[in-house]
């Protein structure tokens, strides 16, 4: 098959540069999750799921059960949530 004048020297669409892609990327992933945050918030889904109730009960049993201290964040789940929840779990003005 012959090729044509006009597919030799065509040009695609590019950005200026990649960084460019990759901030547009970022901020559209940005938006996408701060809207599916206030949508959750506003729905009062925030810790709906039982998964989440789970999460909160491993960061308060770090600092108030039988036995307090950073084993109580066991090995199922990773770390990171619950020492992050530890200052909301600690504060017991809220509602029950």
């Amino acid at each position: 098959m012959a090729v044509s004048k006009n597919s030799r020297n065509s040009r695609r669409f590019s950005f200026a540069s990649p960084l460019v892609s990759v901030a547009l990327s970022a901020i559209a992933c940005a938006i996408t999750m701060a809207c599916a945050a206030l949508y959750f918030y506003r729905s009062g889904v925030t810790l709906w799921p039982g998964d989440a109730e789970a999460h909160l009960n491993i960061a308060r049993r770090i600092i108030d059960s039988r036995t307090p201290g950073i084993s109580q964040l066991g090995t199922t789940w990773l770390p990171l949530p619950h020492i992050l929840m530890i200052p909301f779990a600690a504060a017991d003005h809220g509602p029950r």
